[in-house]
């Protein structure tokens, strides 16, 4: 099977967009590779994978649990289904809080920080901070620190509602 026909198959079953999208994570190709070399053969390996991804597409599986990751902010961050996929509403949040003014070296607190998008983006717009990411979910926690590696986004398993829990974390306030 070429890219081409792979991917009038996927369009039979799913949006043009989303199949264009998956076989190029499938193919590990570009989108000018489609364009240009669609007679391009498409192993069998990949073409299983691809095949995997339309039917779970098809299913109304969100694409970047598929695929396993999701763009925020000019990154690209690891997801599953143990974390929310950063939407328009995480960057609309982002910029109500990096629109805030801050003391001079705030801690900034992400609770159920998930993937740890928001953490992270938070910890860049705001170097001096201290950036604690909270997250109750060993699964979560593992994809906010593959996420938040190397950075100074601190990360905590814990309980949100567990009392006094954030007054301690900002130092007794």
């Amino acid at each position: 099977m070429t890219l081409g026909e792979a991917l009038a198959w996927a369009r039979q079953k799913i949006d043009r967009l989303d199949a264009r999208l998956l076989l190029q994570y499938a193919a590990g190709c570009t989108h000018a590779d489609l364009l240009a070399r669609p007679e391009t053969p498409l192993i069998a390996p990949a073409f299983a994978q691809f095949a995997e991804w339309v039917e779970g597409r098809a299913a109304g599986e969100p694409l970047a649990y598929l695929v396993g990751e999701a763009e925020f902010r000019g990154r690209v961050f690891q997801v599953s289904p143990d974390v929310l996929i950063p939407r328009p509403e995480t960057e609309a949040m982002l910029e109500w809080a990096t629109g805030k003014e801050l003391p001079m070296n705030p801690t900034i607190i992400d609770a159920c920080t998930g993937s740890g998008a928001l953490a992270l983006a938070l910890a860049l717009d705001r170097p001096a901070a201290r950036v604690i990411a909270i997250e109750d979910s060993t699964d979560a926690l593992q994809y906010a620190r593959r996420n938040c590696a190397e950075t100074a986004v601190e990360l905590l398993q814990a309980d949100v509602t567990t009392p006094g829990l954030l007054c301690e974390l900002d130092g007794g306030v």
